[in-house]
């Protein structure tokens, strides 16, 4: 029995090859300075220019404590996704873009 037979192929169900991959010649975290509400705007996976506003902390009466900006561009790795923020805690996990010209080193070190 050739079960396959009952299962048509066509153009739209092949399955496609994977995203681009982005490669990054470091990352970082980024941390918090205050406590408060924490609110986290970029997602992971979402490509970030220096200077762009990626974090606000509120008190709990909803006023701006603090604002946190993209200290280079490049790649959102990971973020908090805990909204309750104490000082030190981590925002957002940044990644440099490497450049085109740039070679990655043979052994990556962990920088944390």
């Amino acid at each position: 029995m050739y079960t396959l037979d009952y299962q048509p192929i066509t153009d739209d169900q092949v399955a496609l090859g994977p995203p681009n991959t982005i490669l990054c010649s470091k990352g970082f975290w980024i941390y918090t300075k205050t406590g408060g509400v924490l609110e986290v705007y970029p997602g992971v996976n979402t490509i970030i220019k220096k200077g762009d506003l990626i974090a606000r902390i509120k008190n709990i009466f909803g006023n701006v404590v603090d604002e946190y900006y993209a200290p280079c561009s490049g790649i959102v790795i990971g973020r908090s996704s805990n909204p309750v923020a104490m000082s030190g805690d981590r925002i957002i996990h940044l990644g440099v873009i490497k450049k085109k010209s740039e070679s990655l080193p043979k052994e990556a070190k962990e920088n944390y």
